[in-house]
């Protein structure tokens, strides 16, 4: 779509001025107001916003050369452009060094005129395209930055009750009696499971908050794959309880060790792993898989889980590593950990992105609408 473009044309000349209006009417692009002197340009000038001024050198009053001068000095983002007569070219150059975009020569030919003014108009859109850019690059740091305090606020602020509010329902379910516990088993139940996911919810904004600011603190150790493999397995029977869904561990490279901050390795991993769940439906299969991978020369070891769920759309993986963000309408979001298209705070793949980070390491996502989803963390090997 085509920028509007406000152009002002100064000329003492009646018959010039209508000749313009007449050109820049054939247009839908260009609007065009018109002025008979110098002084009644700036005036207008003061009053509104033009993209293009088009002036005349030889004016009475102030004549174009002054008009120029005062155009640069109070609008600099307005465009001039000055008419003058083949005897006064000195002084069209002279405009130029004054800030003008370019002169045309009088008597006006409008073929070579149409070949200034384009390349006027494309000097304009493109300073517009510009400022508008860096409106929207400006307001979405903007919200970045909020974004940021929200978590920052929202963690600090809701820790501490939330941790609270968990203890006091274990210490309450430990005070009273069996009768009572079975009485109000349903209950006990629904605090219990509510305010643990709560508790999970605010750990992880803790944690993507003090990965972005830096603190998120990290122990590099060396462990070994059979180790880590079995540590997901146990976690993977809490998520598997109410879902279908085959889960397989596969070592491929031995006594080899890996590398890395075991605690951090194992919770981004999980983190893969249920969202592998949560998108794959029941009869589906999940394989985590430790192997080596040359890459550029490099040796590698990879962590890979791979699902035969619903998949990514190509168009969307570059924002799945994004705070907040949700693949499916969020309109249709319900919470779940392992329910099928089960919703969260969408800053679990965030926290991953911050981890493999921090390990000098890299993520890397392939995916096939309608057949599943392979997620890669690539870590540097390490010699044993």
């Amino acid at each position: 779509m085509a920028i509007l473009i406000n152009i002002l044309v100064i000329d003492d000349d009646d018959i010039i001025r209508e000749v313009w209006k007449d050109f820049f009417d054939t247009f839908e692009r260009y609007k065009i107001d018109t002025a008979p002197s110098g002084e009644r340009g700036l005036t207008m000038l003061r009053h509104k916003k033009f993209d293009i001024v088009i002036t005349d050198l030889n004016m009475p009053g102030i004549d174009g050369l002054e008009v120029v001068k005062e155009i640069k000095k109070k609008h600099p983002a307005t465009e001039v452009i000055m008419m003058t007569a083949y005897g006064s070219i000195e002084i069209a150059v002279e405009a130029m060094q004054e800030g003008a975009y370019d002169f045309i020569l009088k008597p006006l030919d409008f073929n070579r005129v149409s070949l200034t003014i384009d390349k006027c108009y494309e000097r304009v859109q493109y300073i517009k395209e510009n400022k508008d850019l860096k409106k929207v690059n400006i307001k979405l740091n903007e919200l970045n930055d909020e974004k940021d305090k929200f978590i920052a606020i929202t963690n600090h602020e809701l820790r501490t009750p939330t941790n609270s509010i968990v203890g006091l329902v274990d210490v309450l379910y430990e005070s009273i009696s069996e009768e009572e516990k079975n009485k109000f088993s349903d209950i006990f139940e629904v605090l219990i499971k509510s305010s643990n996911h709560l508790r999970d919810i605010v750990e992880s904004m803790h944690d993507l908050s003090r990965a972005r600011m830096g603190f998120l603190s990290y122990e590099k150790t060396t462990f070994s794959v059979d180790e880590l493999l079995s540590d997901l397995q146990k976690t993977c029977c809490l998520f598997l309880a109410e879902r279908d869904i085959t889960v397989e561990f596969s070592n491929n490279i031995g006594n080899k060790k890996i590398g890395g901050d075991y605690s951090r390795l194992r919770q981004a991993t999980c983190e893969l792993i249920q969202n592998a769940i949560k998108f794959t439906k029941d009869g589906g299969k999940v394989v985590v898989a430790v192997e080596n991978e040359n890459i550029e020369s490099v040796n590698h070891t990879v962590i890979s889980v791979t699902d035969t769920g619903i998949g990514i759309p190509e168009e969307e993986i570059s924002k799945i590593f994004k705070s907040f963000y949700e693949i499916q309408d969020t309109t249709m979001h319900h919470t779940s950990k392992t329910e099928f298209m089960g919703g969260g705070m969408g800053i679990g793949l965030s926290i991953v992105a911050e981890i493999v980070a921090a390990h000098n390491a890299e993520i890397k996502v392939e995916s096939t609408l309608g057949k599943g989803t392979k997620f890669k963390i690539l870590l540097p090997s390490i010699d044993t």
